[in-house]
């Protein structure tokens, strides 16, 4: 996902079922066959009367769709296959950004990040020690 993020960045992820889904966002995705999760953007997006969702994901700087990593036989991305959606990602250890504050609140003190997300109800605090 050069030049957004680079491998190895953190990301801060969200996978809430009843959002739905749209053309730029930024997924992680786990194709049946692969070890690793794939971090690529949604480039198509198509939902069928009954809610089924299919996608098709491309990274940044690739020239051409996904379709190549995905299992054999395999045309779109599905919903049950998302890991969860980028939402933020440090820049450096004091600077993080975030595409829903309202969600993620982070304190930065010196190499540590703090990171409270909330979500219906619940809380996740996590502490970071950033090198």
């Amino acid at each position: 996902m050069e030049p957004a993020f680079y491998r190895g960045d953190l990301l801060f992820l969200t996978n809430y079922q009843n959002e739905s889904i749209k053309a730029g966002e930024i997924l992680v995705f786990k194709v049946k066959g692969r070890d690793i999760p794939i971090v690529h953007r949604v480039i198509k997006f198509h939902q069928n009367p009954t809610g089924d969702v299919k996608l098709l994901t491309k990274g940044d700087s690739n020239p051409v769709d996904d379709r190549s990593l995905y299992a054999e036989g395999q045309l779109w991305v599905s919903r049950d296959e998302i890991s969860g959606r980028a939402r933020g990602y440090p820049h450096h250890p004091l600077q993080i950004s975030t595409s829903s504050p309202s969600d993620i609140h982070i304190i930065a003190l010196q190499n540590v990040v703090h990171v409270v997300i909330l979500a219906q109800n619940i809380m996740i605090a996590v502490s970071l020690l950033l090198c």
